[in-house]
């Protein structure tokens, strides 16, 4: 269930990312790594934090 809940956390920044993305330049830029990595990042740190919850 954490898994689920961080995912869909994750799916939430990114559509925010995207949006502001999109309003600065117009148009999404896929070809960059460094998005992938911070999506990963992101999603393991929520992952970890959810799992750990009280």
């Amino acid at each position: 269930m954490a898994f689920i809940k961080a995912l869909i956390v994750n799916m939430a920044i990114s559509a925010v990312w995207y949006a502001i993305e999109w309003m600065q330049y117009g148009e999404l830029q896929w070809d960059r790594e460094c998005d992938d990595v911070v999506w990963w990042l992101y999603l393991l740190v929520l992952w970890y934090l959810f799992a750990h919850q009280n």
